[in-house]
């Protein structure tokens, strides 16, 4: 989906957005728009998934506010993935006639702007794929660039296999993080690589703030009022 197309599933006055997957079994390259923003006098944003059963390059934008309610949520789901400063969908074409296959070669890549960008407008799900996607990848996320958000908003990272978080993850508004490893997997594990670590900042909103691993909620301590 190129830069120039829009995919619409706005509420107008009253209603939540509406509902959109743009999905592959090969390879999704997506650098548009989806807008699917809650109504103007009530409703919630809706929910949108771009995903592919085997890379994923996602340049695009994903609008999923709500004047009046809570933001939607958009799920990026590929196989394995890795957070970073650039932008990738390893793979290639095998030029074959009348059916050209893409197989990928490498693991998909989420840029860290892009991501952030996101959190500004929605609730942002990325969880990977397990058995059955091609390729030779195990279902893993790495967060290999700094992912720093001042909205509301959860980011979710939602592993088949295991999560590595080798740069900073920064909540630094109301919103949340929720880390799961083996989900549907096993034999997962999460790790901190040195340096590396989930920051809660302190702010007007640290109230509703949040921290979920592998299910279990934990409670946030800032000080010794708190305990």
């Amino acid at each position: 989906m190129d830069a120039g197309s829009t995919i619409r599933a706005d509420a107008t006055a009253s209603g939540k957005g509406g509902d959109v997957v743009v999905w592959s079994d090969a390879a999704t390259r997506f650098a548009g728009t989806i807008s699917a923003r809650g109504g103007a006098q009530r409703g919630d944003g809706g929910q949108a998934e771009v995903s592919s059963k085997g890379t994923l390059s996602y340049d695009g934008t994903t609008i999923l506010t709500a004047a009046k309610g809570r933001f939607g949520t958009l799920l990026l789901d590929p196989y394995s993935i890795t957070i970073t400063n650039g932008s990738d969908a390893n793979g290639g074409f095998d030029g074959a006639s009348p059916t050209s296959t893409y197989t990928p070669t490498g693991t998909s890549v989420i840029s860290a702007t892009t991501l952030q960008a996101q959190l500004a407008t929605a609730n942002v799900v990325v969880s990977t794929g397990g058995a059955g996607s091609p390729g030779t990848d195990a279902g893993d996320i790495t967060v290999a660039a700094p992912v720093s958000w001042s909205s509301n908003s959860v980011l979710t990272l939602q592993a088949y296999h295991s999560i590595a978080v080798n740069a900073n993850l920064t909540v630094a508004g109301g919103g949340g993080l929720v880390l799961t490893t083996n989900n549907g997997g096993t034999g997962g594990t999460l790790t901190f690589a040195q340096g590396a670590s989930a920051t809660f900042q302190s702010n007007a909103n640290q109230a509703s703030q949040s921290l979920t691993i592998n299910g279990q909620a934990y409670t946030l301590i800032r000080s010794m009022a708190d305990l």
